[in-house]
């Protein structure tokens, strides 16, 4: 498994957004993980997520075919302000298999920094 945190990926064409807040690759079934964290309130929880999704289509299909990998998929880690977990992002990390600790430790992150002093 190779793990790429905010790192610039070069690709023969010219991709804007080519720079994914991280990059998980699984060497072992050549399947890639692009995730783009982000907070966001509860009513712009669905364009949000929609947003992360599509702005790294291009970059995932010519990653994909650049490093000849069987599978990209885009995962948008967006946790609503409130700390709360709604059913979509629920659907999206039963999709990539991760544990349930990275949930937790998300929404700590969230909670700890929207905390009004």
């Amino acid at each position: 498994m190779i793990l790429h945190w905010d790192r610039c990926t070069s690709t023969d064409k010219t991709i804007v957004l080519n720079r994914p807040d991280i990059v998980l690759i699984y060497t072992d079934n050549k399947k890639t993980l692009l995730t783009d964290l982000a907070v966001s309130l509860i009513h712009f929880l669905p364009k949000t997520e929609t947003e992360n999704i599509t702005k790294y289509e291009n970059f995932a299909l010519e990653i994909k075919n650049i490093w000849k990998l069987n599978n990209v998929v885009v995962f948008p880690f967006v946790i609503p302000a409130e700390g709360a977990v709604t059913t979509n992002f629920q659907k999206y990390f039963e999709n990539v298999s991760l544990t349930k600790n990275i949930l937790r430790v998300g929404q700590n992150a969230v909670l700890l920094q929207t905390r009004i002093l």
